[in-house]
């Protein structure tokens, strides 16, 4: 009888010094750096990003809010600019309403001289007659200056001559508690000024008078002195009142 022998092999047992593993373990730590750095790169570029769309916005807004203020600065510029004219306009209408009352004032004192003269002389009773009329004391913007004013009529009925003469002005008042009466030369705005006047039938005389210095007016003398010795002149006291311009 013939016999079989059978061959048993001996398992082979793999070392633990292999290097496979190691290789697969590096790999790993390869990839996962790169992951790593991808994410990192990533992270930077997207925080660019966003840092650049902040910064974008910011300077859209900054853009808009000066255009606003200076949309407002104009605004400002044209309204102080109406406000500017619509005072000048109210001043100017008011300078024109003030002269026109007072050229009605003078219109009516005209005519009222204008009617006294006319009754006078239709009644027969006055002859070449000298009269002062619409005297008047106005402030100006010096408080230490004044402008007066008046006006002399002449009613001429046998004689064709005009009137001539010379107005004075005394000022009467109180200075250092005393009593003080001051000349036309003392308190004339103006050194040279003519006084004199030669008119037919009216005349209206102006002038500016300057107090001095802690001197308080009480009252106004006006002196009218005709050449003529026919006809009488005029003396008038008035009290200090003084009209605002």
């Amino acid at each position: 009888m013939k016999q079989h022998v059978i061959k048993v092999r001996a398992p082979k047992i793999i070392q633990p010094n292999s290097k496979r593993p190691f290789w697969i373990f590096l790999s790993l730590i390869i990839m996962a750096l790169g992951i790593a750095f991808l994410a990192y790169r990533y992270g930077l570029e997207k925080g660019a990003n966003g840092q650049f769309i902040v910064m974008g916005s910011d300077a859209e807004v900054n853009d808009q809010l000066n255009r606003l203020l200076k949309k407002n600065n104009e605004l400002e510029a044209e309204l102080t600019l109406l406000k500017t004219n619509e005072k000048i306009n109210h001043v100017a209408v008011q300078t024109v309403k003030q002269k026109i009352s007072e050229q009605q004032t003078r219109q009516l004192s005209l005519k009222k001289e204008n009617a006294l003269l006319n009754e006078l002389v239709s009644s027969g009773k006055v002859a070449d007659a000298l009269q002062m009329m619409d005297f008047k004391l106005t402030a100006t913007n010096n408080k230490h200056i004044f402008q007066y004013g008046l006006t002399l009529t002449h009613i001429k009925q046998n004689s064709s001559k005009p009137v001539e003469g010379r107005l004075h002005l005394i000022l009467d008042g109180m200075q250092d508690n005393k009593k003080r009466r001051l000349e036309f030369k003392q308190i004339s705005a103006k050194k040279k000024v003519n006084l004199k006047f030669k008119f037919d039938h009216f005349k209206r005389i102006e002038g500016q008078l300057r107090l001095p210095t802690h001197f308080k007016p009480k009252a106004i003398i006006v002196n009218v002195n005709s050449k003529n010795s026919r006809i009488k002149g005029i003396k008038a006291r008035y009290n200090w009142n003084v009209q605002s311009n």
